[in-house]
């Protein structure tokens, strides 16, 4: 199956039941030491796939935030990446390392991404680095159909 097919795919939490994440986890670590040693890599791709179907732990995740350079990389080159569940990850990344430079991807995501997930997990990474910025946005999207992002909007115009 294709990212891009895999994307359109409902997954789920079976893909915590998988019996080599070790070997995983293993691989992606080696290919984020490269890439922190030589630059960007075509490895770019595998990490973020596996980082997609990692979603339900954030292992991956975690790792990144230990690698400044692959991080930042990661989210200025790869905020639209096929996967969602990728991008929410990208979303939450750029709040974590609290990159500054981040917060126009972040609006980006809330405004154009096509998938609600991704749109909240920005709204809400946005709100942490920018509270007020995220109350702009957030009045944007308070009428929005989707009730958990109705929800995320609330919180943020709440206090």
């Amino acid at each position: 199956m294709s990212p891009l097919e895999y994307s359109k795919e409902i997954g789920g939490e079976w893909e915590t039941e998988y019996p080599h994440w070790d070997s995983i986890y293993s691989c992606v670590e080696h290919e984020i030491s490269e890439i922190e040693r030589v630059g960007e890599t075509n490895a770019i791709s595998d990490i973020l796939e596996a980082m997609a179907i990692d979603n339900e732990c954030e292992n991956i995740l975690d790792m990144l935030e230990e690698y400044n350079k692959v991080s930042q990389l990661i989210i200025n080159k790869y905020s639209t990446y096929c996967q969602p569940k990728a991008r929410w990850q990208i979303a939450e990344l750029i709040k974590r390392v609290q990159l500054e430079s981040g917060k126009d991807i972040l609006v980006k995501m809330i405004i154009k991404d096509h998938d609600k997930y991704a749109q909240r997990r920005a709204l809400l990474s946005l709100d942490f680095l920018s509270h007020d910025e995220a109350k702009k946005y957030a009045s944007l999207k308070i009428n929005d159909e989707d009730k958990y992002l109705k929800m995320v909007c609330e919180k943020v115009l709440s206090y």
